[in-house]
């Protein structure tokens, strides 16, 4: 696979038994490819993990009339209705 765009060169140490287990399974032309797609996902689900964090942190409002359950079977109950409405013989 080509190198697109720049490139920066990173040091960062590895314990030697993850350091064994990348050499033996990974080509040394693809580790640089392999490691950076490896952090790009970590990155990925860090974030995705504190999107979710706030959103399970956002301040709760106390509902003001009916809830949404309530207002849905409303809703659905009246256009049940009108449809029935519409297919009720005409009697004479």
């Amino acid at each position: 696979m080509g190198v697109t765009g720049a490139r920066e060169r990173a040091t960062f140490t590895l314990a030697p038994s993850v350091k064994s287990r990348l050499e033996q399974q990974i080509p040394k032309s693809e580790r640089s490819r392999f490691v950076e797609a490896a952090i790009a996902n970590a990155l990925r689900d860090e974030e995705k993990q504190k999107a979710l964090d706030a959103i399970r942190n956002l301040k709760r409002f106390p509902l003001k009339g009916p809830g949404t359950v309530e207002t849905l079977r409303e809703a659905r109950a009246e256009r049940g209705e009108q449809l029935a409405s519409r297919h009720r013989p005409v009697t004479k």
